[in-house]
């Protein structure tokens, strides 16, 4: 790309200076056209950078965002108020917060990543209470959880005893039961891994098969 003349004048100029001068000569040169003002993107009325990845709440310093968080401030208070001494959990957090934001996932707006800024750049909102990550539901719920579903077993194993004294279980009861309480369609396959792996479970009761050796068929052959 040639040079303008406006260039070469200036180069000249500066290649004929007067060099025994202590008197320092401006080369600042122009903005390019290329930029606007110096800035190839001026921020938006709301100091957001169009064009840029950036906050996608409309800008951390919005006003906008500003009572979003006065509104999470005042959720938080209320809490304290109805739930004296009572910590507050994230999933409870997460919630007012996916709320308030109007948060989608299928964009990638995550309750969770939202509070965890939160939490990191605007301590100031979470400082009046104590805040606790949220127990996973296996946690919650114990029936859930492996070891809630082979309790749910073993009070069936019991129960079954107490209503049928001195009576072995079958294998098809109990696979039937397994799949239920497991949820799943092979239920032959999961009670043959329980009870390899969890003979306790089947303490007490004896088992049998259901149809091995225990069909009428198989009997004819050894009557007389």
């Amino acid at each position: 790309m040639g040079r303008t003349v406006k260039e070469y004048s200036q180069m000249i100029g500066f290649l004929t200076r007067d060099k025994t001068s202590t008197v320092p000569r401006s080369m600042v040169q122009e903005p390019r056209n290329m930029y606007n003002q110096g800035q190839l993107v001026q921020n938006t009325v709301d100091g957001s950078r169009p064009g840029y990845a950036g906050d996608p709440y409309k800008g951390r310093w919005s006003e906008k965002n500003t009572k979003l968080k006065k509104s999470l401030k005042d959720f938080i208070t209320s809490y304290k108020k109805n739930n004296p001494g009572k910590p507050i959990n994230t999933k409870v957090l997460g919630k007012k917060v996916k709320e308030l934001w109007d948060l989608n996932t299928k964009k990638g707006q995550y309750s969770s990543h939202k509070l965890s800024s939160l939490r990191r750049y605007n301590p100031d909102i979470f400082s009046d209470i104590k805040v606790v990550k949220a127990a996973h539901s296996s946690m919650l719920n114990p029936w859930s959880s492996k070891d809630g579903l082979k309790k749910s077993l073993k009070d069936f194993i019991t129960s079954y005893k107490e209503k049928n004294p001195g009576k072995a279980i079958d294998t098809n009861t109990l696979s039937d039961e397994v799949a239920k309480t497991w949820k799943v369609e092979n239920g032959p396959k999961k009670l043959s891994a329980l009870r390899k792996h969890n003979p306790k479970l089947f303490e007490g009761i004896e088992i049998t098969y259901t149809t091995a050796g225990q069909g009428p068929w198989n009997k004819a052959w050894k009557e007389p």
